[in-house]
């Protein structure tokens, strides 16, 4: 919600459970609203608001912006490949579905391509499997790696939040 625009918030006796997240000046106004989750100042970039409606709607907030995908992967250990697909995905690491099983703390290359941005190659390492979905964490990606990511995250976001 805007702060200019305050006067539309409906009353916390309608909908007290409804938390609130503000976009601000640069002074923001000092609200005693117990719904306001959190503010971002105009004009708001993606990872602030990501991370304020986080704070607000989930109980356990993810530390960076993700998307859910679909994208072709290879997996690479040793002297071993095999395809699988990367299910959802922040800069951070990602859910991969594997053709085989992927034990947690073992560690692979991973490689997909992300449409529009090129080919990624990193080192990864599970951290948590459920049958053939594996959450995996990446491996000190490069910066370039990592602002790639980063940018293909936040256009997928930005699209999907426009009006169609």
């Amino acid at each position: 919600m805007d702060e200019r625009h305050l006067d539309r918030i409906p009353s916390p006796d309608d909908e007290p459970d409804v938390p609130v997240v503000l976009l601000t000046g640069s002074r923001p106004q000092q609200l005693r609203d117990p719904r306001i989750a959190g503010s971002v100042p105009r004009p708001a970039r993606l990872e602030a608001a990501f991370a304020a409606l986080q704070q607000a709607l989930e109980p356990h907030p993810r530390r960076s912006p993700r998307v859910d995908t679909r994208l072709p992967a290879r997996i690479i250990r040793a002297d071993r490949r095999w395809p699988g697909a990367v299910l959802c995905l922040s800069e951070r690491g990602c859910l991969l579905r594997s053709a085989e099983e992927l034990d947690p703390d073992h560690s692979m290359n991973l490689q997909f391509a992300l449409p529009e941005f090129g080919l990624i190659n990193l080192r990864a390492r599970c951290i948590g499997a459920r049958g053939m979905q594996t959450g995996v964490a990446f491996v000190d990606p490069s910066k370039p790696v990592r602002k790639t990511i980063s940018e293909y995250v936040s256009d997928c976001l930005t699209a999907h939040a426009s009006p169609a």
